[in-house]
């Protein structure tokens, strides 16, 4: 008799998530996202869809071969799922920067100096594991949507760059020196493809319009 194929899990540094009929993960560790098309079945899946491990061997020795799996007893355990947003604090229109305004701006801007240039996107994501305090599940406070409103202020106007890596990381760094918290969330879409990431305190996002969010199924919750 022919020994049980063994059973098998998503490597430490890879995310999972089926949308639709189809598979997405994010390999943190090379800063890529496979999606493959029909493959959701092929998984073992969270009630989120959240990929806890992989059923069918054949698929199983594909995403090992890719760096993607490794052989495992044991599901991979999940932290609780995200919980849907309902609200955006982008309701805007901001008010103009004012002369405070430009020297958080500054003071950010040395952060990401040291924390976000030339860093790789696991290095960004262990930086922002270890400064997670358990408060961002609840609902935002006055005291962290004024920094937040303070931010949109000033943000449009930094001499950085606008994709959503670097301003969320730099609005989580914001929040985490005023005392504050919040997840940090990458999302995808399929046909076409898309990978986007965002902030989020409770049921409310920080950094983006809510509608934008609707297409996205989070794939990696920080």
């Amino acid at each position: 008799m022919r020994p049980p194929h063994p059973s098998c899990r998503l490597a430490p540094h890879v995310h999972g998530v089926a949308v639709d009929e189809d598979a997405v993960f994010l390999d943190v560790a090379r800063d890529r996202y496979v999606c493959v098309p029909q493959a959701g079945a092929l998984l073992r899946l969270d009630a989120a869809r959240r990929v806890v491990g992989v059923a069918d061997p054949g698929f199983a020795e594909e995403l090992r071969r890719a760096g993607l799996a490794a052989d495992g007893s044991l599901d991979r355990p999940l932290p609780p799922p995200l919980a849907p947003a309902t609200t955006s604090a982008m309701s805007g229109p901001f008010a103009p920067p004012r002369w405070h305004d430009g020297l958080a701006g500054v003071r950010a801007m040395a952060d990401l100096a040291r924390a976000y240039w030339r860093r790789p996107l696991a290095q960004l994501v262990d930086t922002a594991r270890d400064g997670a305090t358990g408060a961002a599940d609840t609902p935002p406070g006055p005291g962290l949507l004024k920094t937040v409103e303070g931010f949109h202020r000033w943000a449009p106007f930094a001499p950085a760059p606008g994709k959503c890596l670097l301003r969320s990381f730099m609005l989580l760094r914001l929040l985490r020196r005023h005392g504050h918290d919040a997840h940090w969330v990458f999302g995808v879409r399929t046909w076409p493809f898309r990978a986007h990431c965002w902030l989020q305190r409770g049921e409310v996002v920080l950094d983006d319009d809510l509608e934008a969010l609707v297409p996205l199924t989070p794939i990696l919750v920080v």
